[in-house]
């Protein structure tokens, strides 16, 4: 099938930054509650969710709104501190093979689009950082503002595909986390391609029943030739 649109999770999928978050997130758990979080808390509670879920795992479910924002912004900050330092040391890059692929989505003339569960701040970072106007328009990425549902619901997906005019039901989405793929399959998506940085990454993703397909990277993906009468 030949997509309408595409649609990118960024962390874990456009930037392969899951062992930055993850230390982020331990140094404030560690912090809050005097130990960090266990892998599995990392994968059921963190990678893909709000940051208001992970704050509440911390703290507990009845933490309040106004705690959740002040700890979250705790942590991006210690998140932030660790890209500048690895941007600093010139070692900051997107995902392998990510730049030749989006330079063959725009050459090819398909719509994209970014629908992440990051804060307004850290995408306005990631533009700065890798020039991604090269390929996106910051002002129709869908990221996580006041009163939009985080992922699993799909309302992310479903924004990011409105945004550059294109029916959620035509788009590939390509993900990483277990409740980023959950949001593009209730969204509707096309094809979910999911992607797995490390071997043990791509093994729990190749038993999700939601996966057309999992790969390492974005090398592994050739897109068909766009025609116009069938994309629109």
């Amino acid at each position: 099938m030949i997509p309408g649109g595409l649609l990118f999770d960024f962390n874990g999928t456009l930037f392969f930054d899951n062992a930055l978050n993850d230390h982020a997130w331990n140094r404030l758990a560690q912090s809050l509650r005097g130990f960090p979080f266990s892998e599995e808390e990392q994968q059921t509670y963190v990678r893909g969710k709000s940051n208001a879920a992970a704050v509440r795992r911390i703290l507990g479910e009845d933490t309040s709104d106004t705690d959740c924002a002040k700890y979250s912004e705790q942590k991006e900050e210690i998140y932030l501190s660790l890209c500048r330092d690895l941007q600093a040391r010139g070692k900051l890059s997107l995902a392998p093979g990510a730049e030749a692929f989006l330079d063959q989505a725009k050459a090819l003339g398909y719509p994209v689009n970014i629908a992440t569960s990051a804060q307004p701040g850290n995408v306005d970072y990631y533009f700065s950082a890798f020039g991604l106007d090269r390929w996106f328009d910051r002002t129709k990425v869908s990221c996580l503002l006041p009163g939009i549902p985080g992922k699993p619901a799909p309302d992310l997906y479903l924004r990011a595909a409105a945004a550059i005019g294109v029916d959620a039901r035509r788009c590939w989405v390509l993900e990483d986390a277990a409740s980023g793929i959950q949001s593009a399959k209730n969204a509707g998506a096309a094809k979910i391609i999911a992607i797995g940085e490390s071997e043990a990454a791509r093994k729990l993703l190749a038993d999700n029943p939601l996966v057309d397909r999992v790969i390492a990277d974005l090398r592994e993906v050739e897109l068909p030739k766009r025609s116009d009468c069938v994309c629109g």
